[in-house]
């Protein structure tokens, strides 16, 4: 059987014994000013492009001529084109390889299935090395797609694609002409707390509903103009589920502007949604189809901008530049560009230019490949910042670190493996200019040097809520009915002041029931102990030691079921909106409104962990932040703060660190806990209280001068300016915090 390295130790003069597969299929393209042929092979479904003169190449094979009788005929027919024969042994080679040609050796048919089955696990493997991108093998979905394109094909006509168009326009209008009201939805008060797990769950779940109609646009446009798609399957894309398409078979329709079609199929589908849902979501009150509107509004829009229609990556803008620009591959081309750059100038490497390729191509490519790989970069980078910041309160940050590690590890070998292959490949056959590489050297090195040790801005970004100053949360520790308010929002009360009463008659009921088996294991101890029976009364004096233990767990738990005031003040009632946030679905059946401690409330239940009210004074308001451990060291009084809350959208407050506490705070103000409709990861304690999942400290921030009017419990975000940090003091900080060194 002939070997890929075969052509190059053929006699010229016997026949090549080679002939073309009878069972391709050709198309023809016009790019780069010229013909091309596509050639599709139907049992590994791979695509080649050929010159004019490589196809007639191909043609010729028929296992009877020589190579000097090909590189006769070739250079009649494209003259004055020379076809010196070491090349024509090279690319004949490389016909073989991609199983284009056949030799006369037996077994040809299966070696070609034995090599079709061989990519496809490369391919698998290829993309299970890649965590952001696992592809799993699909179905053949060319029968379904036909049965489906004509309930579809008007989707596709000039009427259509206008009426999607103002569709489109009409949803953007909707938010452009009355922003304010779109501003004031409660999605974009808080746009961190809408990533709480139950939103990212449903965003997961429309993600890969819209997906699967992203890729079914690619499937039947490609059907509607003409082209095959064999093979759709399931993905998961940055952890996210969703569905593949392979539609390679447009590389053999000839019109560019049908293939660009198929390119946007999906994007077309993605911003119709996007419509759609903008106007369900405005239309429809919050509930499960407003905030699943939500989602496909936001993943439809943002996704198409940032990555799908963005033609810095691969995906359908990248095709649809690639065939606008009539350039197929683009992303090889450039790379190929830049690198043979770098090994001609950075390394000083004698390569010969591209002479054939035109100047405003080359400096295309140029441009193209550092910022495809850079934009590649910031998105992978951007993507593990919100893991790990996601994953990190509940204390499974070290899965965001592993993932970034192994990310960009990976995306640091591909590119200098790829760098030093091309240069181990070209420089024995390559001269070198020794100058150069001495010259980038010193650059690369005083790059490196002014990277590690130029200051870069530090800021700590937190959490915050407005309350009074030095107040302290009175909180319901055991649920229970209310019965008596003994307060009012501004009156002043003394410290140790009843604030309310509760009543729980189930734990009355446990009382009066425990006490009575409390009095029936005394009687029974005096009975024991006349009839003389050691055992019974050891077991009997621990079952009573027990009794008598709930019983005055049930006693303190009754004296927590009268709220009185921790300090002298003034009573603060928490403001409305923050008051209504409830434990659970089941908690908001308790019949307050408003705020607890009001009139029209009593009789109502209060569930634990409910803020009744705070005690403090009443004019004087500060910022409490809720500063994370691993960013409390950069903190230090005196510090400016710039304050964002969430009911001032767009308005920005200065503010002054006044005080860092040392003590590991025990207790989060609730409206900021993700349970009471907050961004901060919590868990409840034994009392009701929310406490932060990670170590975290409290600081507290004077308001400068506010315009604006607050009021206790408004909540929002806080930047902290640190001071400046160099890259090398940020490497040394992680490998201390890592390795548990110091140098």
């Amino acid at each position: 059987m002939l070997s890929p390295a075969s052509p190059a130790q053929l006699s010229t003069t016997r026949p090549v014994t080679l002939r073309r597969r009878p069972d391709l299929v050709v198309g023809t393209q016009w790019s780069d000013g010229q013909t091309w042929y596509v050639l599709k092979d139907p049992i590994a479904l791979r695509y080649t492009r050929l010159r004019r003169e490589e196809y007639r190449i191909l043609e010729l094979l028929d296992g009877r001529r020589s190579l000097t009788d090909l590189q006769r005929i070739i250079e009649d027919e494209f003259k004055p084109q020379r076809l010196p024969l070491r090349e024509l042994q090279e690319f004949l080679g490389k016909l073989y390889e991609r199983g284009l040609v056949l030799s006369e050796a037996r077994g040809q048919g299966k070696a070609l299935l034995d090599r079709s089955e061989k990519e496809k696990k490369r391919r698998l493997f290829g993309a299970l090395a890649n965590p952001f991108y696992v592809q799993l093998p699909g179905f053949d979905p060319e029968r379904l797609l036909r049965a489906l394109l004509p309930c579809v094909r008007w989707m596709f006509t000039p009427f259509a694609v206008a009426a999607v168009f103002l569709l489109m326009l009409s949803a953007l209008g909707v938010i452009v002409l009355d922003f304010e009201r779109f501003r004031s939805q409660p999605e974009m008060q808080s746009v961190h707390a809408f990533f709480s797990p139950r939103n990212l769950l449903w965003m997961w779940v429309a993600l890969g509903l819209v997906k699967v109609l992203h890729e079914f646009g690619h499937g039947l446009a490609c059907a509607h103009f003409g082209g095959e798609c064999h093979s759709m399957g399931v993905l998961f894309m940055l952890f996210s589920p969703g569905m593949y398409c392979t539609v390679t078979d447009t590389w053999m329709l000839p019109n560019k502007w049908h293939r660009i079609w198929i390119s946007a199929a999906g994007i077309y589908v993605e911003l119709l949604l996007a419509s759609l849902a903008t106007w369900v979501w405005w239309l429809t009150a919050p509930g499960l189809v407003h905030s699943l509107a939500f989602s496909v509004m936001f993943l439809c829009s943002v996704n198409t901008v940032l990555l799908n229609g963005n033609p810095l990556m691969r995906f359908d803008g990248y095709y649809i530049l690639s065939d606008w620009l009539e350039i197929p591959n683009l992303s090889s081309k450039a790379n190929q560009t830049l690198r043979d750059t770098v090994l001609r100038w950075g390394v000083g490497l004698d390569l010969p230019a591209a002479e054939h390729l035109p100047r405003e191509r080359r400096l295309l490519f140029l441009a193209y490949a550092p910022a495809a790989f850079l934009y590649g970069w910031m998105v992978r980078l951007t993507l593990l910042w919100f893991l790990y910041t996601f994953l990190k309160p509940y204390k499974l940050g070290v899965i965001g670190i592993g993932l970034a590690l192994f990310s960009v590890t990976t995306m640091l070998i591909v590119p200098l493996y790829r760098l030093v292959s091309s240069l181990v490949s070209t420089m024995p056959s390559r001269s070198m200019n020794l100058s150069r590489p001495v010259l980038s050297g010193i650059l690369t090195s005083t790059l490196v040097a002014a990277a590690c040790f130029v200051p870069i801005p530090l800021r700590v970004h937190t959490l915050l809520t407005i309350e009074p100053r030095a107040a302290e949360s009175v909180f319901v520790t055991v649920p229970g009915r209310l019965t008596e308010i003994g307060t009012a929002a501004g009156e002043s009360v003394h410290k140790g002041d009843v604030l309310a009463v509760l009543e729980n008659e189930d734990l009355r009921t446990d009382l009066e029931s425990l006490e009575q088996q409390a009095k029936s294991m005394e009687i029974a101890l005096h009975t024991q102990r006349a009839l003389n029976r050691p055992g019974e009364l050891q077991r009997l004096r621990a079952a009573l030691a027990e009794t008598q233990r709930q019983i005055e767990k049930c006693r303190e738990q009754l004296d927590r079921l009268v709220l009185r005031a921790p300090r002298e003040g003034n009573v603060l009632f928490p403001p409305a909106e923050f008051a209504l946030a409830r434990l659970d679905a089941e908690a908001s059946l308790g019949g307050w409104e408003r705020v607890p401690l009001q009139p029209a409330n009593r009789g109502s239940h209060l569930e634990a962990g409910t803020l009744v009210c705070q005690i403090g004074p009443a004019d004087a308001l500060e910022a409490v932040l809720i500063v994370d451990q691993a960013d409390i060291e950069f903190l230090q009084r005196g510090q400016p703060v710039r304050l964002n809350l969430d009911a001032y959208a767009g308005e920005t407050l200065l503010g002054t660190i006044e005080e860092i506490s040392h003590r590991e705070l025990d207790e989060t103000p609730r409206q900021l806990a993700q349970r009471g409709g907050g961004e901060l990861a919590t868990t409840a304690t034994a009392e009701g209280r929310e406490r932060p999942l990670n170590p975290s400290y409290l600081v507290r921030v004077r308001v400068e001068d506010p315009e604006l009017s607050l009021r206790p419990g408004l909540r929002g975000r806080a930047r902290i300016e640190c001071g400046t940090r160099t890259c090398w003091q940020w490497l040394r900080r992680a490998l201390t915090q890592t390795f548990y060194f110091s140098f």
